[in-house]
C-alpha cells in the first residue's frame, strides 16, 4: 500500500507576526516569520503529546514527524465509539510489521485553536497503547508549516514565513545556529538529513515519535558494531503499530556528527529498522532516527519553506577528544549508561569489569 501523504488544513483564521511580540526575525526587513500558533506540550511514557478532541471528548495527540500519516489508533476508535470502516486487504507497515487499515467519519477534529469538520480518518494499530494519546499526528501536517521544537520550553511552534529565501529563520540565534538541508517528497514526506556515525555518511528521519536515536542494525554492522559486540547492552523490546515486538541494544560508536556538531563516545540504540521503521509507516526503511534524545537537547526549527533544519544545542559538549586521550564521559539519563546504572552529574559509573 502507498503511504502519500493526506494533506490536513488545520490553519488558523488569525496568525500573529513574532516582530509583533518583539523578537528579532531575520536581517532581511522582508523576511517575515508569522506565528500561527504555539502548543504547551506535555511528556508520557517518553512522547509529546498536546490536548485535542475528537467530536468534543478530549483526546491526546502524539506529535510523531517520523510518521509520514497522521492516523487514529483503533483502540482510541473504540473508546470513542466510532464504527470503522474496513478497506479489504490494505495494511500500513510500522513497529512490529503490518497493520490493516480501517477509517471511521470524524464530524470534528480538534487540535489546539483549529478545527477540522467532516473527515474520514485512517485507523489502524494492532495494540492498546492506553488511553494518553488516540491520535499520531504525522509529517503530512507538519509539511504544511515551518516548525520549532523548543522542548526545554516544553513548547512546539508553527510558523509560515513569507519572502525568507536565503534567509536564517533561526531567530533566537541567527548567527550561531547550525543548519542541514533536508530531503522530502509527496510520496514520503519526512525531515530526512545527512549525519556521519563513526566517519561514514548516512541518512536519518528527524523522528519525534521516537523516544531515543535508532541506528539499523545492518547499518551498523557494517561500521562494525553489532549485538554481540563488547560493551552493547542489551535494552529491551518495542511494541507499536505491528503485533510483534523488536528487539534493541545500546552500542558504543566512536562519534556522531550532525551539521558541524560532534558527539564523541555516543551510545545510540540498534534495532531492526527493516522492522521498526517510524510509528506509521515508512514507504522505506531510514538507516538512522534521530529521537527524542536529540530534540530535547537542542531547540529546532524545521523550516519546510527552505528545506533546511537549524538547530543550537542547549547544552554544548566539549570538544571531541584529541587523538590518545579519553573523550569525557557524558550522560543524559539513565539509558545512555545501558539502563542498569544511574547517570549522575552527566557520568556513568564506570564498569564493574575494570
Amino acid at each position: 500500500m502507498s503511504t502519500c501523504a493526506m494533506a490536513i488544513p488545520l490553519i488558523t483564521a488569525t496568525a500573529f507576526a513574532l516582530t509583533l511580540q518583539g523578537l528579532p526575525v531575520a536581517a532581511d526587513a522582508q523576511c517575515k516569520l508569522i506565528l500561527v500558533e504555539e502548543w504547551q506540550v506535555r511528556w508520557v511514557d517518553n512522547h509529546i503529546l498536546v490536548d485535542g478532541a475528537i467530536n468534543g471528548q478530549p483526546i491526546g495527540v502524539m506529535l510523531d514527524t517520523g510518521a509520514t500519516r497522521t492516523i487514529l489508533l483503533r483502540s482510541a476508535a473504540a473508546r470513542l465509539g466510532l464504527l470503522p470502516r474496513w478497506s479489504g486487504s490494505n495494511s500500513m507497515q510500522g513497529v512490529g510489521g503490518p497493520s490493516q487499515l480501517s477509517s471511521a467519519y470524524v464530524e470534528e477534529f480538534r487540535l489546539g485553536q483549529s478545527a477540522r469538520k467532516g473527515w474520514r480518518m485512517m485507523i489502524a494499530g494492532e495494540h492498546d497503547v492506553g488511553a494518553d494519546f488516540a491520535v499520531i499526528l504525522g509529517e503530512d501536517f507538519f509539511r504544511q508549516f515551518d516548525v520549532e521544537f523548543d522542548l526545554s520550553d516544553n513548547a512546539v511552534r508553527l510558523f509560515q514565513s513569507r519572502d525568507c529565501s536565503g534567509q536564517s529563520l533561526a531567530y533566537w540565534n541567527e548567527a550561531g545556529a547550525d543548519q542541514l538541508a533536508f530531503e522530502s517528497s509527496d510520496l514520503q514526506p519526512q525531515i530526512l538529513v545527512p549525519v556521519r556515525l563513526n566517519g561514514s555518511v548516512i541518512s536519518a528521519v528527524l523522528d519525534s515519535g521516537a523516544s531515543s536515536t535508532v541506528v539499523d542494525k545492518t547499518v551498523a554492522a557494517r561500521l562494525g558494531v553489532h549485538p554481540d559486540s563488547p560493551s552493547v547492552v542489551y535494552r529491551g523490546k518495542r511494541s507499536g503499530i505491528g503485533e510483534e515486538l523488536v528487539d534493541g541494544w545500546i552500542a558504543p560508536f566512536a562519534s556522531l556528527e550532525i551539521g558541524k556538531e560532534i558527539i564523541s563516545n555516543p551510545k545510540i540504540e540498534l534495532a531492526d529498522l527493516g522492522k521498526a521503521t517510524a510509528f506509521a509507516g515508512l514507504v522505506a526503511e531510514p538507516p538512522m532516527l534521530l529521537g527524542l534524545d536529540f530534540l530535547r537537547r537542542h531547540r529546532v526549527l524545521v523550516a519546510h519553506s527552505q528545506r533546511k533544519m537549524y538547530f543550537t544545542d542547549n547544552e554544548p559538549r566539549p570538544p571531541i577528544a584529541e587523538a590518545g586521550k579519553p573523550a569525557e564521559p557524558a550522560c543524559n539519563k539513565n539509558v545512555d549508561c545501558g539502563g542498569k546504572s544511574e547517570c549522575s552529574s552527566r557520568e556513568c559509573p564506570p564498569s564493574p569489569n575494570k
